[in-house]
């Protein structure tokens, strides 16, 4: 994220100069906008009290990642202060939100604007065209058969299964894409070239299958 100075081994040793000075993620993305998830900061060691400081004083220094825990790296390269004007957006859950507003005092005053989105969205005639372009979408990106009409009449009927309301659909668009995935190995088994709304009503099923045992002792 931050950017790294590269180095070559030579005779027993490590040399480096000028062209080995890697950009980070925060640099390529300086005057626009750099989305994160709140997990991967927080996993990775000295991410988060960086990420901080970079925000905080609107420049980035590229160094040794082993100077940022308080060690003694080897004398290497050190890049002269880079002004940075990265708009940082974090995503994450709101239990973790609430966790680091109480935590981390400089929470709060890193990240001073909050958004919420909701899990559901009307079921609108606009709303339904979006969710068709998504499923093509994701045709494309994971190499999967197309939807004829009634599989995608089945998916936005699934969508608002999910929320429980027919008047709504959902936007949990990874639980979407399972379904997507799990319809189109049904309609390869069919040798079907389209995936129809029978292979959503078996992926469907077969997921409730797989999920109802404690219904099925009961």
């Amino acid at each position: 994220m931050f950017g790294v100075v590269e180095k070559r081994p030579a005779l027993g040793g490590f040399t480096t100069d000028f062209t080995q000075i890697k950009a980070g993620s925060i640099n390529r993305a300086n005057a626009g906008y750099l989305v994160l998830y709140d997990r991967d900061v927080l996993s990775n060691p000295g991410v988060w009290e960086s990420l901080k400081r970079v925000i905080k004083n609107q420049e980035h220094c590229i160094e040794e990642p082993a100077s940022q825990f308080g060690w003694l790296p080897p004398q290497g390269l050190r890049s002269e202060p880079i002004p940075t004007d990265t708009k940082v957006i974090m995503i994450g859950d709101p239990f973790l939100y609430q966790y680091l507003s109480s935590a981390d005092p400089d929470f709060r005053v890193t990240f001073k604007v909050k958004a919420d989105f909701d899990s559901q969205i009307d079921k609108s005639k606009d709303n339904i065209v979006s969710y068709a372009c998504f499923i093509s979408a994701c045709c494309q990106w994971e190499g999967l058969r197309h939807f004829d009409s009634s599989g995608v009449s089945e998916i936005v009927e699934h969508g608002a299964r999910l929320v429980e309301d027919q008047e709504k659909l959902s936007t949990r668009f990874s639980d979407i894409l399972d379904v997507l995935i799990e319809s189109d190995y049904w309609a390869r088994k069919d040798g079907s070239e389209l995936v129809t709304g029978k292979h959503v009503e078996k992926a469907r099923d077969e997921k409730t299958y797989r999920l109802n045992l404690i219904e099925e002792r009961l």
